[in-house]
């Protein structure tokens, strides 16, 4: 790369895809050939996880390079309290988009979560709230929204072919990736960050017909009817039975899943082969990951990403920079979302701080450093109250009280108060050995005491400090 060149960043979130589902993390079916070619031009983490197990935590931890103890979003959607965001504005957390905007960048992003997602950037494109006029061709209002105009009869049916399987038309990962080639070229001259934030995979899991035909293995699985039945929250229950009561079994709706991923991966080769033809692609650190996972039956846990079993933490991590990161090289380190940031500007101007909970992932891959961590922390409170701590060899899980392990969902409380994995012989996380490994679970458990109290610390200490420079600041004004 000529120094006259500026770096471009894309980075690309797949929100609720779990690393296990993809042909480059080992899975048998090739949903993710686009995604495995990104694999074998750069480095792949085999062992990433979230911090949290919920879109707005996890996304927040992302972009912060921080816990959300540390960044105080611990809740997602409408259980964000209004204390949280004060405390995240009390915090002064500066996203990854606002200290790249302070570097020079232009700041570009394909998103719809708004509210503080939103800070930093340029031009911030909400897919769902851009006016029609507004919208690329694909992204125009379709047939669907006129379904009230037809007769009676044909609604109910129409409805749920449409949500079963959504139009080209609709806003989906085609659509968004329109957009986002066109951000990319309009601002080709100059070193911009472009982040896209692909909904596909998250459930009901739309994709188109063809994509679901190539994923189906055929009849299997539970059955449908009675897996909603066993769902204890009416509204759960029936949000549930609304997408799938068109299909019979837990086989169908996987094969949904999967075809979700196909056709995001394919809109993923769109934008790679788009880099590469504006000649960009040589000099773009591009970053493919997601939020969370998904656990789509295990655990008794059905089409949703409550539980901190892997299913729904392991996520997928693939990083492409052609001037700095070596080809096909897999790392089996435990690494985080929090370690993104701080490898971020460590990669394009070798400048890290040390203002952030995770580490900069290039002294791993470049081979100076054997892991960055010994452990995995995260935690969840959508759904249920739960932390867990994770080396290689366990997992150890805790509920924060016992109110709060029962599924608000489910109205059980899955794996009990406290779970023992050995993930070594037991990898799908399916036997509780806690009263068999009294001492692991002793050893983690203060493990995972000393980390939340270290972050709980930190938080407090950041608070402090940014009160302490308001203060400087009011004095050398003579306002104090």
């Amino acid at each position: 790369m000529s120094v006259d060149e500026p770096a471009a960043i894309v980075f690309i979130v797949v929100d609720a895809l779990r690393a296990r589902n993809l042909s480059c993390y080992g899975y048998r079916k090739p949903t993710s050939p686009n995604i495995d070619r990104l694999a074998k031009g750069g480095v792949l983490f085999e062992n990433a996880f979230c911090c949290s197990n919920t879109t707005d935590p996890s996304i927040t931890s992302i972009f912060s390079g921080l816990y959300p103890i540390s960044h105080a979003i611990v809740n997602h959607g409408t259980q964000v309290q209004a204390e949280e965001l004060r405390a995240f504005s009390r915090r002064a957390i500066t996203l990854l988009p606002e200290r790249l905007k302070s570097r020079g960048y232009v700041t570009l992003a394909v998103d719809c979560m708004g509210r503080w997602h939103n800070k930093g950037y340029d031009y911030y494109y909400d897919y769902y709230q851009a006016p029609e006029g507004d919208r690329s061709p694909s992204m125009k209002k379709t047939v669907a929204d006129r379904i009230h105009t037809l007769p009676t009869f044909l609604q109910a049916r129409l409805r749920n072919l449409y949500n079963v399987f959504k139009p080209e038309s609709d806003i989906n990962a085609e659509s968004i990736t329109d957009t986002a080639i066109d951000l990319m070229r309009a601002n080709r001259g100059e070193p911009f960050f472009l982040y896209i934030h692909y909904w596909d995979v998250h459930f009901p899991y739309p994709c188109k017909r063809s994509y679901y035909k190539q994923m189906y293995d055929g009849p299997g699985g539970e059955r449908l009817s009675e897996v909603v039945r066993q769902l204890s929250d009416p509204e759960w229950r029936q949000h549930i039975h609304r997408f799938t009561s068109r299909f019979k079994t837990t086989n169908e709706i996987m094969a949904k899943y999967n075809g979700a991923i196909a056709f995001v991966d394919a809109q993923i080769g769109r934008l790679s082969a788009a880099l590469q033809r504006e000649g960009i692609l040589h000099r773009t650190l591009l970053l493919v990951t997601s939020d969370h996972g998904e656990s789509l039956t295990e655990h008794g846990i059905y089409f949703d990403h409550h539980g901190l079993y892997d299913e729904t933490i392991h996520v997928p991590l693939i990083l492409t920079y052609p001037p700095s990161l070596p080809r096909n090289r897999r790392m089996s380190a435990l690494v985080q979302h929090v370690d993104l940031v701080p490898t971020i500007f460590d990669l394009i101007d070798g400048n890290a701080g040390a203002t952030f909970d995770g580490r900069s992932l290039a002294p791993l891959v470049q081979g100076s450093v054997e892991s960055p961590r010994s452990a995995i922390y995260a935690e969840e409170t959508w759904v249920q109250g739960k932390r867990a701590i994770r080396t290689k060899r366990y997992k150890y899980i805790q509920a924060v009280s016992e109110a709060a392990a029962v599924c608000r969902y489910c109205g059980c409380i899955h794996g009990g108060l406290e779970e023992l994995y050995d993930l070594r012989a037991d990898p799908l996380e399916l036997t509780n050995i806690l009263d068999q490994r009294p001492r692991v679970a002793e050893a983690l458990r203060e493990h995972m005491s000393d980390c939340v109290e270290h972050l709980q610390r930190n938080a407090f200490d950041r608070e402090k400090a940014v009160v302490a420079r308001m203060i400087g600041g009011l004095k050398t004004r003579g306002r104090f």
